[in-house]
């Protein structure tokens, strides 16, 4: 069941009406199971009795050209989440169809934006929009005409007045062909395509000794010796 308004009644099994009444009309519905692969969902009516099974989750736009042009298909998807509000229909065969999707309230979700994580849900000016995944990942469009993408703590602005693009990171990864440009903090090894164990001695490092690193050098020592008694022996 959807999370109620503050001061919402709760509903009753008896405020159901029969199908006569509630055929080509509109309402709201939960989903209460996704699948993914199959693209369709499990949904429990809001003012019906039962759940409804194997409803095709709908797109934001899909557009398929002839076969000689499916490369020019274009869409806009977004899969739904367990607990999502859909507005729904009924055909003339009493078959549902999800609309779109619904809130519960904005005075609800600026309840949750106080308790929980919901930073990104700030208030929209008229010709606004803003999108977010369940990862974090959120792109937003102003009326001012600039553009915010971020993903955590990463972000890029385009600014439209200033004319210039804002990026704030820890790492930056340019790849053209077989080249990689970092800027940032970098992580790698002292000397490039030298083995860190033998680049840190060279700029200073003491390296940290274990047991394995300890044999290691005992061995070096003694091939060195051995080295140095054949050469004399030899002489």
């Amino acid at each position: 069941m959807r999370p109620l308004t503050p001061g919402e009644p709760q509903r009753k099994s008896e405020t159901y009406r029969l199908p006569d009444t509630f055929l080509g009309r509109v309402q709201r519905a939960t989903i209460q199971t996704v699948d993914t692969k199959r693209g369709v969902c499990s949904l429990e009516m809001e003012s019906t009795p039962g759940e409804r099974t194997d409803v095709t989750v709908p797109l934001q736009y899909f557009s398929l050209p002839g076969p000689s042009k499916r490369n020019q298909a274009a869409w806009k998807r977004y899969m739904p989440q367990v607990g999502d509000i859909v507005t729904v229909g009924f055909d003339t065969n009493s078959s549902v169809r999800i609309l779109g999707y619904d809130v519960v309230s904005y005075e609800l979700i600026a309840l949750l934006k106080e308790e929980e994580n919901f930073a990104e849900f700030s208030e929209l000016r008229s010709g606004e929009f803003d999108e977010r995944s369940a990862g974090g990942a959120y792109l937003k469009g102003d009326r001012l005409g600039n553009l915010f993408l971020a993903g955590g703590l990463q972000s890029i602005k385009l600014d439209k007045k200033k004319r210039e693009i804002v990026e704030q990171t820890s790492l930056e990864k340019l790849k053209a062909g077989s080249s990689t440009f970092r800027r940032g903090v970098v992580r790698r090894s002292p000397i490039p395509f030298f083995p860190e164990l033998e680049a840190k001695p060279l700029i200073g490092v003491p390296p940290i000794y274990t047991s394995q690193r300890v044999l290691a050098k005992s061995l070096r020592k003694y091939n060195r010796s051995s080295s140095s008694f054949s050469r004399s022996s030899f002489w």
